[in-house]
């Protein structure tokens, strides 16, 4: 009897035992996960405001450069939609701030003159143009000075034969900037629904 009495007693206590060892490990468990969460949630404000994040490592925040650009060389700024014509009846060419009128003269010589925000001519700096058009196998090289007035380049050359051929007129802002280059096909030919010629035309038709 009093071995089984003993047998009894240890059991319950082992039992005892084993149970609060659960409970603690229950316990501590639930204390190391409490933990990780808190841990997963110390972020850098940086990488959780407004869904942006630091993607080059260089601690800056780069939300603002979400589906833009710093310069978009296509827009400029401007709506195209609906084409403007310069102020002499040219084609405003917009690959340069301020933006040129290039036109056609009857004497068929080629006129730049840079604009303002008014599509107004402004007097020149230190631009400078060249230009190659006509035959591809025999491309003409069109070079420009500056008029007397200040105000224009004038090609020094005329225009080779043609009404139609792809042209490539390259800008110089100053002597120390980077050339920009405009590329069209210069078409001569009268517009048939507007007053300009195709080159310079404002309709929204494909030239």
């Amino acid at each position: 009897m009093k071995t089984s009495h003993i047998l009894t007693a240890s059991l319950t206590a082992l039992t005892v035992t084993l149970s609060s060892c659960g409970e603690k490990k229950t316990t501590e468990t639930k204390k190391a996960e409490k933990e990780h969460d808190h841990s997963n949630c110390d972020h850098d404000p940086k990488a959780t405001t407004g869904g942006s994040h630091d993607h080059d490592g260089d601690g800056e925040n780069h939300k603002e450069h979400a589906g833009s650009s710093a310069h978009d060389h296509d827009d400029h700024g401007h709506s195209h939609d609906k084409k403007v014509a310069g102020p002499n009846g040219g084609r405003v060419i917009t690959v340069i701030e301020p933006h040129a009128e290039f036109l056609v003269t009857p004497e068929r010589k080629v006129r730049i003159t840079f604009l303002n925000e008014e599509n107004k001519a402004v007097a020149l700096g230190e631009q400078s143009v060249r230009m190659v058009c006509g035959d591809r196998n025999h491309p003409s090289n069109i070079s420009f000075s500056k008029e007397a007035d200040g105000m224009s380049l004038l090609s020094n050359e005329t225009l080779p034969k043609g009404n139609q051929y792809d042209t490539h007129v390259t800008f110089k802002m100053t002597a120390e900037a980077k050339p920009a280059r405009a590329k069209f096909s210069l078409n001569m030919n009268p517009c048939s629904t507007c007053d300009h010629l195709e080159y310079a035309c404002t309709c929204a038709h494909a030239h």
